[in-house]
């Protein structure tokens, strides 16, 4: 996958948005069922992450009903971080 300066990625994979959704129903498969209920995602952008990206995350995101997610960012060389 050739990146446009802001990619996203999986663990050690790049991936579009429409292979979030199946990421995520693979990993909520192998989970128990409290572990379902308590599941995260983490979003860690840098400062030059563009808006869009982060939107289409959220978008398949939501599409997966991953609901809970945690954002992380730098700002002035810390991290910043915030729970929705």
């Amino acid at each position: 996958m050739i990146c446009d300066g802001s990619c996203i990625q999986l663990n050690d994979k790049y991936v579009t948005p429409a292979e979030i959704i199946d990421y995520i129903s693979a990993e909520r498969n192998r989970l128990s069922l409290e572990d379902k209920q308590a599941m995260t995602v983490s979003i860690k952008a840098d400062k030059d992450t563009k808006m869009r990206v982060i939107n289409a995350v959220k978008q398949a995101l939501r599409q997966a009903k991953a609901l809970k997610i945690n954002y992380s960012a730098v700002e002035n060389g810390r991290i910043k971080s915030e729970k929705e």
